[in-house]
C-alpha cells in the first residue's frame, strides 16, 4: 500500500497485526529522531512492547535487542534500513516504511522481501512525508513496487529499475555496438582486462592476458545430465569453471561442485583438468596454449613462443588423458 502518511491507517495496521499474534518492522531511516519516533509509537500504543535497532548500537546490544524481538518479547522494531538483509523472521508480517520516496527501487524490494515468510498475508505499507512531494521519479518507482507484488518480480523490479535509472556508459549507446557484436559476458570480461592491464602498467608489472587452450585432440568435457539435470545449472557451473583465474579459486570450485552436486563423473573431472591446465599456462607466463600433433606451442605475451634449442617441445601421448598428463608436467617443470 502506497499513501501518504496516515495515522488511522498506521493504527488500524498494527492493531491488525498485533491480534493476530504477529510484530511488526516499523522502518524510520533517520538515526538522530529514532528514538522519538519510538516514543510517539509508545505513546500511540501504551500497551505494546517497543524496541529500537540501528546501525551505529554497539554489536551487543543490537544482538540483545534483535534476539528479544525473534523470541517475541516486543511487538514493534523500529529500525533503519539495517533490516534490509540477513533477517527472516516469520511471525513478523506488517512492515511500515516511513519517507519510501527516499528509498531507491531495488533497496525498497529488499526490504519488502522482510516480511512474508510465513503462511499468513503480509503487508507492506509505503509511507510518503505529509509535506513532501515526491518527484516523478520517486513515484515511479513507488508505482513499480506497488504493480509489481506477485511471487518471482524480482526480475521485473530489476528492469524497471535499470529503465528508470539508466544503465550508464557501459552499456549506453556509445558502447552497445560492441556488446550486441560479442556477447554482455565476453564485453565484460575484455573491459575487466582491459583494466586489468592498466593497472599492471601503473604499477610497472608485466601484464599477461587471460590464457586461451587450443587443443588438437577430442577431450569430452560436457557436463552429463544425469549429473545435473538442470540446463540452467550446468550453463553456471561452465561459466563459474571458466572464470577461474587462480589456483585458490580452483581448489575451493572443486570442493564446493562435490558439496553441492556430489562427486563429478569423468567429464566433468576433464572439465576441471582443462581449468587447471589453463590457470597453471597462465602462471607460467603463458597467453596461448597450442597443441599440433605431437607439437606443443606455448606462447609468451611478446608473441615469441617457448622452444627447445630450434624445435617445440614434443608430447608422444597415445590417447587424450596421456597428452593432458604430459602436458601438465611439462608445465611444472617449467622455472
Amino acid at each position: 500500500i502506497v499513501k501518504t502518511f496516515d495515522e488511522k491507517l498506521l493504527r488500524e495496521a498494527i492493531d491488525y497485526e498485533i491480534s493476530r499474534g504477529g510484530q511488526v518492522f516499523y522502518l524510520h531511516n533517520r538515526v538522530r529522531t529514532i528514538a522519538k519516533v519510538a516514543l510517539r509509537l509508545q505513546e500511540m500504543f501504551p500497551k505494546l512492547k517497543i524496541a529500537i535497532g540501528h546501525g551505529k548500537m554497539n554489536e551487543e546490544e543490537l544482538e540483545h535487542v534483535m534476539t528479544d524481538f525473534v523470541a517475541g518479547k516486543y511487538d514493534i522494531l523500529v529500525c533503519t534500513t539495517i533490516i534490509e538483509s540477513g533477517l527472516d523472521i516469520p511471525n513478523s508480517n506488517t512492515l511500515i516504511i516511513e519517507g519510501a520516496d527516499q528509498f531507491g527501487l531495488s533497496q525498497l524490494y529488499q526490504i519488502r522481501g522482510r516480511v512474508g515468510r510465513f503462511n499468513r498475508q503480509a503487508y507492506a505499507y509505503l509511507f510518503l512525508h505529509k509535506h513532501k512531494e515526491a518527484t516523478g521519479e520517486a513515484q515511479d518507482r513507488l508505482e513499480a513496487l506497488r504493480v509489481h507484488n506477485e511471487l518471482g518480480a524480482g526480475f521485473k523490479i530489476a528492469m524497471r529499475d535499470l529503465e528508470l535509472r539508466g544503465s550508464g556508459n557501459l552499456l549506453g549507446p556509445q558502447q552497445s555496438g560492441h556488446i550486441v557484436g560479442i556477447g554482455f559476458e565476453l564485453y565484460c570480461e575484455l573491459l575487466k582486462e582491459s583494466v586489468e592491464k592498466l593497472k599492471s602498467s601503473s604499477k610497472g608489472k608485466a601484464f599477461i592476458p587471460r590464457t586461451s587452450l587450443r587443443l588438437d585432440f577430442p577431450f569430452d568435457t560436457r557436463i552429463p545430465q544425469t549429473y545435473l539435470p538442470e540446463a540452467r545449472l550446468r550453463l553456471e557451473l561452465n561459466r563459474e569453471v571458466t572464470l577461474c583465474e587462480t589456483r585458490a579459486e580452483f581448489e575451493e570450485l572443486k570442493k564446493s561442485i562435490v558439496d553441492r552436486f556430489g562427486a563429478p563423473p569423468k567429464t566433468v573431472e576433464n572439465l576441471l583438468k582443462l581449468a587447471e591446465l589453463r590457470i597453471l599456462t597462465h602462471e607460467k607466463g603463458f597467453v596461448i596454449l597450442t597443441t599440433e600433433k605431437e607439437r606443443l606451442m606455448l606462447m609468451r605475451p611478446d608473441g615469441t613462443y617457448l622452444k627447445q634449442g630450434a624445435l617445440f617441445p614434443r608430447i608422444d601421448g597415445r590417447n587424450a588423458e596421456e597428452k593432458m598428463t604430459l602436458i601438465r608436467a611439462f608445465l611444472k617443470n617449467i622455472s
